[in-house]
């Protein structure tokens, strides 16, 4: 148990080393590539993309969190495009309508085409020069889309996004389990890939984008499929990936913050984190293909991205697995590690709860119990992933 314990602590420890040390690579050898320059001057016009599928009421939060924003109202678009939804979610789109007038433009769907495809669809309706893909159940602050866009007036950024936070942390242990969850691997955990311009993953929820990058981009997302099956799902990861590619810099802006409403149930919750997994292993495999053209063309950040970052996870499972078939005695390394993991978990949910106020979880101990989370992700999560590629699904319904 103990060597358990020691392999998902050493691990992670060994992924952030990995990180920091491409950073001083990278500043040591091309400091000019550190960093991007804010344009807070730089205001094009924005299409926003909502994507729906079966989220009720909380579209309308949504169109409305975009509408409140202090971007100019009339540089905005909002293309909403429900999924063939089986709710009452083309209602609430409507409602919007009628709310907040022509700047919301609504379209639905004969049937469910998955959410990639969905919005693609809604981009044949965009007239602006940047495209923002937000899911239909994410509240944006009111600086968001003009950090975004001050991001993107360094002319070497392609894409670009930002942290997102819980909205319901007091539901149970669960949802006050993500929000440490969240805060490590949507902030901290993206930090040096901004500092490098190489985020691996902008995550779907909020994505700014060049839309004549889009464009160029969309045939790969249409015609995108695992072994001659079609893949629909939105594949952030994937599109990300798509941008490095085409030698732009991709960066996540912390100040351009949104909040969403998180799984309560573990069930909910396995099902979203399942088709994250998914996406990390398809462009693990995507990125071994084209392993050459990472090393020697694109600038060295966008290889841990791509690569050291998913390859660690395989490994990890392998080790994992090792233990048994083995038992090791039990030493002061092992006591150690336990130590380092339960310190460091005290040390972020107080850097969270300082940093977060309104997020503040009134028992942190709630969290320690998820500690099992890891090795449940580990050994059975990545197994699955790897065994249901082909799945095609919006995953979180």
């Amino acid at each position: 148990m103990y060597s358990l314990l020691w392999v998902m602590v050493a691990v992670p420890l060994l992924v952030q080393v990995i990180r920091f040390a491409v950073i001083f690579w990278v500043k040591l050898f091309n400091p000019k590539s550190i960093g991007v320059v804010k344009d807070y001057n730089h205001q094009p016009t924005v299409s926003v993309i909502l994507p729906c599928f079966n989220e009720g009421g909380a579209v309308y939060g949504t169109i409305r969190s975009i509408c409140e924003s202090d971007y100019p109202k009339d540089k905005i678009q909002i293309c909403a495009q429900d999924d063939g939804s089986t709710d009452n979610s083309f209602d609430w789109i409507m409602k919007a309508r009628q709310d907040f007038g022509s700047i919301v433009e609504p379209a639905k769907n004969e049937r469910n085409i998955g959410k990639s495809h969905t919005y693609l669809r809604a981009m044949d309706r965009c007239r602006n020069e940047v495209v923002v893909i937000v899911d239909s159940d994410i509240i944006l602050g009111k600086n968001c889309i003009r950090e975004l866009m001050a991001a993107l007036g360094d002319k070497r950024i392609g894409a670009c996004g930002g942290p997102v936070a819980v909205r319901n942390p007091r539901d149970n242990g669960l949802t006050a389990f993500q929000v440490y969850f969240y805060y490590f691997w949507f902030k901290l955990a993206k930090i040096a890939e901004s500092y490098t311009r190489n985020v691996g993953c902008i995550g779907g929820y909020m994505l700014a984008i060049r839309r004549s990058l889009l464009r160029e981009i969309r045939p790969e997302i249409e015609n995108r499929n695992w072994w001659g099956v079609p893949i629909k799902s939105g594949e952030d990861r994937f599109l990300t990936h798509q941008v490095i590619l085409r030698g732009y810099g991709t960066y996540m802006n912390d100040k351009a913050m949104c909040w969403t409403t998180v799984p309560s149930t573990f069930h909910k919750f396995w099902v979203q984190q399942l088709r994250w997994r998914r996406s990390g292993l398809r462009d693990f495999f995507f990125t071994v293909r084209i392993l050459p053209k990472h090393v020697w063309h694109l600038h060295p950040g966008s290889l841990y991205s791509n690569f050291f970052v998913p390859i660690t996870t395989l490994i990890c499972l392998i080790k994992i697995l090792s233990q048994f078939l083995k038992t090791d005695p039990i030493d002061w390394i092992n006591v150690g590690i336990l130590l380092v993991f339960i310190t460091l978990s005290f040390v972020v949910m107080a850097i969270v709860n300082h940093s977060y106020p309104e997020q503040r979880v009134t028992n942190p101990l709630k969290v320690l119990a998820f500690g099992t989370w890891w090795i449940a992700s580990g050994l059975f999560m990545t197994v699955l992933a790897l065994f249901t590629l082909d799945s095609d699904s919006w995953g979180n319904r």
